[in-house]
């Protein structure tokens, strides 16, 4: 299981990259690599908002006979 502190650690370490790469300019390769970071960071920002809602998630089967609580993640 990903904690929080190392999913803002993940966060910081892409944004050095992101940031190396809008200040010295990119090739092709790293314009894909940047996307990919790009990608992560949005996804580990994901990841800590559901984390940040619940103390901890239940077996998928609570969640299929209670779609109602599986909503509440995206509200």
């Amino acid at each position: 299981e990903t904690t929080i502190d190392e999913l803002i650690e993940i966060i910081n370490e892409n944004l050095k990259y992101k940031s190396h790469y809008e200040k010295n300019g990119m090739n092709m390769v790293q314009r894909m690599h940047y996307s990919s970071i790009i990608s992560e960071i949005e996804f580990a920002k994901e990841l800590m908002r559901l984390k940040s809602k619940t103390d901890s998630l239940k077996e998928i089967d609570y969640y299929l006979e209670n779609p109602e609580e599986f909503l509440k993640f995206f509200e």
